[in-house]
C-alpha cells in the first residue's frame, strides 16, 4: 500500500506527528510550502486573519515519488488557525484534492478548538470521483435543456423524444448534485456564523443539520451514478410454469400469477395474459404474461429463478406437508432490431440480366449482385430494366434478410437466458421459499432477519420490501468498490 503523508506546520509541533506517523507507517513525507512568512506573533496574527477571510495562497505541488493519484492514502495533517485548517493545506486540497484517490487528516490544535468541525471542513475541498463525474452529467443536463429550447427540434419527433428522455434520467442527478452543493455552502455559512457568541448556539444545529443532509445526498448520488442496467425502462415478458410436484405445483404456479397480478396492480403497471394453460383444479401448467410500466424490468428482473412451495395441498387427504415448485422466467421485450449497414461492407456487382424482356434487358448490365461480406449474404435482382430500381430492391431484400438473422440471433439469446434462469424447475434449485405453515417466505439471496417476509403480505402483491432488500443487497458491491476507490 502506497501511503504518502503530507502537512503544514507553522511552529514545528504539527511537523514533530507527522515524522512520527511516517516512521510508523515507513512512508514518504512532504511539508508544503507557500513562502509566506509565518514567524513570530505577526505571522500568527497573519496566519489567523487568512484562515478567517478562507485565503488560498499559491502552494508548490509536492515533489513525491509518485503522482499524487498513484497512492493508495495521502494523510494530511495541519495545524488549526482560528478555528479552521491552515491557508497552506487549504490551498492543497483545492488545488489538487481532486487528484487524491483516499484522504485521512490529522490535525494539531491548542485550546477549545472543534476538531470535528475542522475535519468536516477540509473534507469540503476533497472532490470525490463520485462528485467530480457530476459536473460533467451538469453540463450535459444543460446541453439538453438548450437543445429543447430550439424550435427546431419540436420538428424531429424522434430527436425530441429521445432529448426528452435524456433529460427525465439526468433530473434526479443534477437536482441531488445540486442540493449536495447547496449544503455544502450551508455548512461554510454556519460555519463563519459559529464566531458570533450569540449565534453559535442556533449555528451550530444548522451546521449539523446541512452536514446530515450533505452525508445523506452523497449516498444518494452514488446510488444514481450506478451503472444503469442496460435493459432498465424495458417491458416484460414473464413466463411461470409448473415444476416438479404435479398438481400441486401447478396450483402454486396460479398463486404465482395472482400474486403477480396484484403487485402489478399495486404498481399502476398494465399486465396482458398472452397466453395461459391452466388444469382442471384451476392451476396453471404455464402462463405468458406481458408487464408495461414503468419500472417493469428493474423491480421484476429478480423474480427469475425456482420458487418453492411447502403445505399441505389440497389433493392431500393424509395432512401431509408437500414441497413442489415452480419456475418464473422473466425477459426484456424484445425491441424491433435496429441496425445500419455500412457501405463498406458491400460487394455491388452489375451484369446483364437473362430470360425475358427484349433487347434491353439482355444487354445492358441492368441486374444487381449484392453480397454482404460479413454474413455471406447474397442477394440478387433483375426484375427491373433500372440498374438503380433493381439495387433499391436488392438493398430492402438484404436489409430483411439481415433483419430476420438478427431476429433468430436475439430469440436464441433470449431462449439460452430462460434456461439460465429457471434450470431445470427441482425443488432444491429455488431462489425463494414460501412456507405456509410457518406463515413466511424466505428469499435465499439474501441474508440473516431480512431474508423472512410475511407471507400473506407476499401472497397478496406485497412484493416491495423483498424487491427493495434484494436491491439494496445488488448494490452493496458496487458501492463498496465505490468507497474503495
Amino acid at each position: 500500500m502506497k501511503i504518502l503523508c503530507v502537512y503544514y506546520s507553522r511552529t514545528g509541533n504539527t511537523e514533530k506527528l507527522m515524522e512520527e506517523i511516517a516512521g510508523e507507517l515507513g512512508c514518504e513525507k512532504v511539508r508544503l510550502s507557500d513562502g509566506v512568512d509565518r514567524s513570530g506573533l505577526l505571522g500568527w496574527l497573519r496566519s489567523g486573519m487568512q484562515a478567517m477571510a478562507r485565503h488560498v495562497p499559491q502552494v508548490d505541488k509536492p515533489e513525491t515519488e509518485l503522482p499524487l493519484g498513484e497512492y493508495d492514502l495521502v494523510i494530511i495533517g495541519t495545524p488549526v488557525w482560528a478555528g479552521r485548517c491552515s491557508a497552506p493545506v487549504r490551498s492543497f486540497l483545492t488545488q489538487f484534492g481532486e487528484e487524491l484517490k483516499r484522504v485521512a487528516y490529522v490535525i494539531t490544535r491548542a485550546g477549545d478548538s472543534h476538531y470535528d468541525e475542522v475535519f468536516d471542513q477540509m473534507d469540503l475541498y476533497v472532490k470525490r470521483p463520485h462528485v467530480q463525474a457530476l459536473k460533467a452529467v451538469a453540463d450535459r443536463y444543460e446541453a439538453v435543456v438548450s437543445q429543447l429550447e430550439d424550435p427546431a427540434v419540436y420538428a424531429d419527433s424522434a430527436r425530441l423524444a429521445k432529448l426528452t428522455r435524456e433529460q427525465k434520467e439526468l433530473t434526479p442527478l443534477v437536482e441531488a448534485y445540486s442540493a449536495y452543493r447547496q449544503a455544502g455552502a450551508d455548512m461554510e455559512a454556519a460555519r463563519e456564523m459559529m464566531g458570533d457568541s450569540e449565534l453559535r448556539e442556533l449555528a451550530q444545529e444548522e451546521y449539523h443539520a446541512a452536514k446530515e443532509r450533505r452525508e445523506r445526498l452523497e449516498q444518494e448520488l452514488k446510488l444514481l451514478l450506478l451503472p444503469k442496467d442496460p435493459n432498465d425502462g424495458k417491458n416484460v415478458v414473464m413466463e411461470i410454469r409448473g415444476g416438479v410436484g404435479g398438481e400441486e405445483a401447478m396450483l402454486f404456479a396460479g398463486d404465482l400469477l395472482r400474486m403477480y397480478t396484484m403487485y402489478v396492480e399495486s404498481r399502476g403497471w398494465r399486465m396482458e395474459i398472452v397466453s395461459v394453460s391452466e388444469t382442471e383444479l384451476g392451476g396453471v401448467k404455464e402462463a405468458s404474461l406481458l408487464i408495461e410500466g414503468e419500472g417493469a424490468w428493474s423491480r421484476l428482473k429478480y423474480e427469475s429463478g425456482t420458487h418453492r412451495v411447502q403445505r399441505v395441498p389440497v389433493t392431500e387427504s393424509n395432512g401431509r406437508i408437500q414441497t413442489s415448485a415452480a419456475t418464473v422466467a422473466v425477459l426484456p421485450e424484445a425491441e424491433e432490431v435496429d441496425f445500419t449497414i455500412d457501405p463498406k461492407d458491400l460487394q455491388i456487382d452489375t451484369f446483364r440480366s437473362s430470360g425475358a424482356g427484349g433487347q434491353h434487358v439482355n444487354k445492358t448490365e441492368s441486374a444487381i449482385r449484392i453480397t454482404h461480406l460479413p454474413t455471406g449474404v447474397v442477394v440478387e435482382c433483375q426484375d427491373e430494366r433500372s440498374q438503380y430500381k433493381n439495387k433499391d430492391r436488392a438493398m430492402k431484400i438484404l436489409r430483411s434478410k439481415l433483419l430476420e438473422a438478427e431476429r433468430e440471433k436475439q430469440d436464441a439469446a433470449i431462449a439460452a437466458q430462460r434456461r439460465s434462469q429457471v434450470g431445470s424447475g427441482d425443488r432444491s434449485e429455488r431462489i425463494r421459499t414460501y412456507n405456509f405453515p410457518q406463515g413466511r417466505v424466505t428469499d435465499h439471496r439474501l441474508a440473516g432477519d431480512v431474508k423472512n417476509f410475511n407471507i400473506d403480505a407476499v401472497m397478496s402483491g406485497g412484493l416491495d420490501p423483498i424487491i427493495d432488500a434484494l436491491t439494496t443487497a445488488d448494490q452493496a458491491a458496487p458501492l463498496a468498490e465505490q468507497g474503495e476507490a
